[in-house]
Formats: C-alpha cells, sequence, structure tokens
C-alpha cells in the first residue's frame, strides 16, 4: 500500500486500486497536519476505541429507545468522548481529535459507493447510476 499525490488529492492505493482519497481543496489547511497524524493513528489502540464505540454505541442507543439511534451526540463533545473511552488526560483527547478529522476527510471509493469513515456510505443504486447516465445523454 502506497499514497500518491497529485495536486487535487493524495490517493491511497492498494495493489493497483485505489482504496481512498482525501481531496486537497476540501480541506481546510489547518487540519492537514493533524488529518496526516490522525490516518497514522487508525490502527492503534485509540482508533481502535474510536471504532468500536462508533459501531456499538448506536445499538445502545436503539436499545435506550432513541428516535435517530444513528447519530451520536456528545454535549461535552471530545472530552466526553475520552471519557467514554476511559481515556485520560489532554494527549487522549488530541489523538481523538487527530483520528476523527482523519475518519471525516479519508474519502473510500468503490463502484457502487463512497464515503469517510464516520459517514460508512453514500449508496449508489444501479437503477440511479442509469438515470444519471441518461440524464448526461439528453
Amino acid at each position: 500500500m502506497y499514497a500518491e499525490t497529485t495536486p487535487q488529492q493524495i490517493q491511497i492505493i492498494r495493489q493497483e486500486n485505489l482504496i481512498g482519497k482525501i481531496d486537497i481543496p476540501t480541506v481546510p489547511a489547518h487540519l492537514m497536519s493533524q488529518i496526516f497524524k490522525g490516518v497514522s493513528k487508525l490502527n492503534s489502540v485509540y482508533g481502535h476505541r474510536v471504532f468500536r464505540f462508533e459501531v456499538q454505541e448506536p445499538f445502545r442507543q436503539m436499545v435506550a429507545g432513541n428516535t435517530d439511534y444513528r447519530v451520536i451526540k456528545l454535549d461535552e463533545g471530545y472530552t466526553e468522548l475520552a471519557q467514554r473511552l476511559n481515556l485520560k488526560g489532554k494527549k487522549a483527547i488530541t489523538i481523538l481529535k487527530e483520528i476523527l478529522y482523519a475518519q471525516a476527510y479519508l474519502e473510500f471509493c468503490s463502484q457502487n459507493f463512497s464515503g469517510n469513515l464516520i459517514q460508512l456510505t453514500k449508496y449508489l443504486s444501479p437503477l440511479l447510476k442509469i438515470c444519471t447516465n441518461l440524464l448526461k445523454i439528453v
């Protein structure tokens, strides 16, 4: 796996297949270093705890009877997330921010869907794809 850089995006490629990209124009300049640090921490203990929380929390909310359990709301932001993950200190909060920025700005692509690691899929159904192509022709 390696990364290629173009003026518009950074691409992550494995065995000649594009598996992810970061669109440079959509990333605020002041966040670039945090995103790069976060990408390298996605496979850390912190990254695994965040991912597990993002998967388990909607199920907890559904069991609790919340109407829209897909939305994870943390009133105290990164501090509350750190507490819920049993992490302490400002360094932990900084690492969590970096991981969440990486999840938000790294976009993965496939033939029928794309998305980032927070909004997992933007599904494009085959029917919608055909209609979109027909509209382009007309």
